[in-house]
């Protein structure tokens, strides 16, 4: 695990959540390092490394993929707000393996 990208943020609320998401899909603008680790914080599991350093420490890794969040069925399962959060989250996580900090 390499660390590329650190910003730790506090999290925000849903309702910003909510309208970074809304921006992704209606103007491709990547959500906020805050946005993304509140996300995380929804979806973080101790079991997967990743996922724990970008909720907790603002951290992107240069293996860290969607996967460490959510598995195939339970992005399927989800529904399509929890969907929308998931794809703004995995832009940005691409985005962050880009920037490198």
């Amino acid at each position: 695990m390499n660390i590329v990208y650190r910003n730790w943020e506090f999290h925000i609320s849903q309702a910003e959540v909510e309208f970074e998401v809304w921006e992704f899909f209606r103007f491709g603008n990547v959500i906020s390092d805050a946005c993304a680790q509140t996300i995380a914080s929804w979806w973080h599991s101790p079991g997967s490394p990743n996922s724990t350093v970008l909720s907790t420490m603002g951290g992107v890794t240069d293996d860290m993929s969607l996967s460490d969040f959510a598995s195939q069925k339970e992005y399927e399962s989800a529904d399509r707000t929890n969907q929308q959060e998931l794809d703004a989250l995995k832009a940005y996580i691409s985005d962050r393996q880009k920037t490198r900090n």
